[in-house]
């Protein structure tokens, strides 16, 4: 309106300010934009509306998720000090109903997504999932590489150098935590049910402690979805690359796999009639605490 332009900056990138003798707001406002000017200071990535609009349903469903699993896990817990058994598979009923009107929200807004029907061809990521990876990196190409990428995730060690001593600690954990969950949930599922991370995880158990192999899969894995989305390439036949006799039976059974996610993800996005505008309302409605 009056013809500035704005520049987002990570505060934890910010160089200190000098302690000169004269310390205020506009002389901070005048280094800041000095050190900006000469390059040292980059810009953080600003997500399109698109992008924000399904971050915020995928986070708000993710903290519903964990409202309701936290309230039944008190009032079981209530219950069993009581000596009450509760014999019934579900005594909560139909459980979750706003997280069920976020999902068909959200696999509505899936539907039209050919990256989030990219993801789903990965064992362990449904709709939502897939929106959940989508959502967090907003667009792969504003990652150089998938080394980059892999350490956005915060799933690469800290390291700390020394002359030619290199010691390598626990994972950064920078970026987003949600990204980080949804990977390492993931993971588990692709040790179970995929041969290459089967054996990939199998090879790395015997050298490492108890919790660190699933984490390097969940790296092996970010560093996979940024190839296939980098290059538009499905999991399907990212696996068979470097296969010399594949076996068809799986890989029919992945595709089957992927079919049925699909539909699911159809099935649910058609029981309600989705406006054009509908994720915005959700998402300017105010859900602030996701």
């Amino acid at each position: 309106m009056l013809g500035y332009k704005i520049h987002l900056i990570n505060p934890a990138k910010v160089p200190e300010i000098a302690n000169n003798f004269k310390k205020t707001d506009r002389e901070d406002s005048f280094q800041l934009a000095d050190v900006f000017r000469k390059g040292g200071m980059k810009e953080i990535y600003v997500p399109s509306e698109d992008i924000e609009n399904i971050r915020s349903l995928v986070r708000y469903r993710h903290s519903l998720g964990e409202e309701i699993t936290l309230k039944k896990n008190k009032i079981h817990a209530l219950l069993t000090s009581y000596g009450i058994i509760i014999k019934a598979t579900d005594p909560f009923g139909k459980k979750g109903l706003r997280e069920k009107k976020i999902e068909t929200e959200i696999s509505s807004i899936a539907n039209s997504s050919d990256n989030i029907k990219l993801l789903m061809t990965i064992p362990g990521i449904n709709f939502y999932t897939a929106a959940g990876i989508l959502s967090e990196i907003g667009t792969i190409n504003r990652f150089e590489n998938k080394l980059k990428f892999a350490s956005y995730t915060g799933l690469i060690p800290g390291e700390h150098s020394s002359g030619e001593t290199i010691v390598k600690g626990h994972i950064t954990k920078h970026g987003s935590p949600l990204l980080r969950f949804f990977l390492v949930e993931t993971a588990h599922s692709l040790i179970r049910f995929t041969k290459k991370f089967r054996t990939k995880y199998l090879s790395i158990v015997r050298r490492l402690e108890k919790k660190r192999p699933i984490i390097v899969i969940a790296r092996i894995l970010a560093e996979t979805i940024y190839s296939m989305l980098k290059n538009n390439v499905r999991y399907i036949e990212k696996e068979r690359e470097g296969t010399v006799n594949p076996d068809e039976l799986y890989f029919k059974r992945l595709e089957e796999l992927s079919l049925k996610k699909k539909n699911n993800m159809n099935k649910l996005a058609g029981n309600v009639k989705v406006h054009d505008d509908s994720a915005n309302l959700i998402y300017r409605g105010g859900i602030k605490d996701c």
